[in-house]
């Protein structure tokens, strides 16, 4: 079985729907096929549109616009619809079609100024018991059991050199005791965040820490909109800190438990959907 499913960002912004009814492996070919040889690769420098930033792709990657983004997404790699996604970076040695494929998904969350003095105060370690507690809350709320998150891999840092947060979370679906890594980096921005995710195997980890940590070096904000460029008398604050931010929550703190129930709900049934077709 070659197809799978790329579990992107979990936020309550993932999207408004869960994958329809799965269709057969042969339609599912033709169409991802189809989707494949019709997508435009993009190189060079790329105005990343809504973000006020660019990006120069890199050697060896191709950088695929919102439209082509969501077709891969959805038709290829059958994730739910999110108009969210900006953009999608892929390995060009990568087959779209193999279940090890993988790609840096980017979006922009314009939610305002995140101020970086926050991030000290912030308990990475609890944090993760609390998301975990939320995690199985959700599998008891919404009666489903196809999540479990282990827990940092790596824990959040941040560096103020670049206004750069990351983190990684390793999850696992108790099914066939499967594990995938999320992998998470935040660019500050004056007027809101950039935001990188790929989900990568285990044993791909590395790679694709290694070319994230390259990547998110290649966008940059436009003159006025970088960190340093925030102006208190002007600009507002982000709602949520460093925890919300984290936790991919992205709601006040009154409303964390109802974002964070929705955000496993739809990974839930993603990585549910993603074992029924591995073990077909």
């Amino acid at each position: 079985m070659t197809r799978r499913f790329f579990l992107i960002l979990v936020s309550v912004f993932l999207c408004g729907e869960v994958c329809g009814q799965p269709v057969s492996e042969d339609a599912w070919r033709m169409e991802a096929e189809s989707v494949v040889g019709d997508i435009s690769w993009v190189d060079g420098e790329v105005r990343i549109p809504g973000a006020r930033a660019s990006l120069v792709v890199s050697d060896g990657f191709g950088y695929l616009d919102s439209y082509d983004a969501q077709r891969v997404l959805t038709r290829v790699w059958e994730n739910p619809q999110d108009s969210g996604v900006l953009g999608l970076l892929i390995p060009l040695n990568v087959d779209l079609m193999s279940y090890d494929a993988w790609g840096v998904v980017i979006r922009y969350l314009p939610d305002g100024f995140l101020p970086d003095d926050a991030f000290e105060r912030t308990d990475v370690a609890l944090l993760m018991q609390e998301m975990q507690r939320q995690t199985r809350l959700a599998n008891l709320e919404f009666g489903y059991g196809g999540l479990e998150l282990i827990g940092w891999a790596p824990s959040p840092q941040y560096d103020p050199s670049r206004n750069l947060l990351f983190w990684g979370k390793s999850l696992e679906n108790p099914r066939d005791n499967s594990r995938t890594l999320n992998l998470s980096y935040r660019l500050l921005g004056r007027k809101g965040i950039m935001a990188l995710t790929a989900v990568a195997t285990p044993e791909a980890a590395d790679e694709v820490r290694a070319a994230m940590s390259q990547l998110v070096d290649q966008i940059a904000f436009e003159p006025g909109y970088g960190y340093s460029d925030y102006d208190p008398s002007r600009d507002e604050l982000t709602l949520y800190g460093f925890r919300g931010l984290i936790a991919e929550t992205y709601e006040p703190e009154a409303d964390k438990t109802r974002a964070w129930l929705w955000s496993l709900l739809v990974l839930g049934l993603v990585l549910i959907a993603a074992w029924i077709w591995k073990s077909r």
